[in-house]
């Protein structure tokens, strides 16, 4: 036998032992490179949650004005140094009060259903309202549970509410041309009370739509 060729045959044997590990070491990092890839490319389940979050948030719920009136008579609006009638409409007010001070709610809609002139009846046989118009409110207020039927009287009493409205006022403001009535609260837009009107002219055929704001002071002398 040659003598080289053993010396040959280890030669081929190292050469494709060589050879061999190269092919698989740069089949793994291909893989490897292509496993980091898809990985990278992948939203993690932080972006997914977050993503879905910001697309079913609720808006916020608007914050009611600090004068908004009260329209539920079951929960009428307290304050413990101003205190409203029975069969007056109550709203907001400051935790503190100022003495002499106006404090006026935000507009809304009523429909006034009665009015009663000076001079009509015997006025204030109550006291402070006027008795026959007051069982009249307490009647429709039980035809009415869940909006305020209220009232307004030109009786004597220092902490009664009062109404602004079109119409309560002569031109120069100076002689008041409705001096007791009564009316339901219809909502704070036009299209609400206009809803409610029809059922209430059926009893009441003269009920019109008014937009108001209610005041209250505490007089301190």
């Amino acid at each position: 036998m040659n003598a080289k060729f053993p010396c040959l045959l280890a030669a081929v044997i190292i050469l494709s032992c060589a050879l061999g590990c190269r092919t698989f070491s740069s089949a793994g990092g291909s893989t490897n490179q292509n496993s980091n890839s898809e990985t990278a490319a992948a939203p993690t389940p932080v972006t997914l949650e977050n993503s879905n979050v910001t697309g079913s948030a609720t808006p916020p719920t608007p914050t009611p004005p600090p004068n908004a009136v009260c329209p539920d008579p079951a929960k009428p609006c307290q304050n413990k140094t101003i205190s409203f009638d029975e069969w007056a409409i109550s709203f907001k007010l400051p935790t503190t009060i100022q003495p002499n001070k106006t404090y006026t709610s935000t507009r809304f809609y009523a429909i006034i259903v009665k009015t009663l002139q000076s001079g009509d009846e015997d006025l204030c046989d109550g006291g402070e309202y006027i008795e026959s118009l007051e069982n009249e409110r307490r009647s429709l207020q039980r035809e009415h549970p869940g909006r305020k039927v209220f009232a307004s009287y030109s009786c004597p009493n220092m902490s009664a509410a009062e109404y602004e409205f079109p119409g309560s006022y002569d031109r120069k403001t100076e002689r008041s041309l409705i001096d007791n009535f009564i009316a339901v609260y219809a909502g704070q837009s036009k299209e609400d009370a206009e809803k409610l009107l029809p059922a209430l002219k059926t009893k009441y055929p003269d009920a019109a739509i008014k937009p108001m704001t209610a005041s209250a002071e505490w007089i301190d002398q």
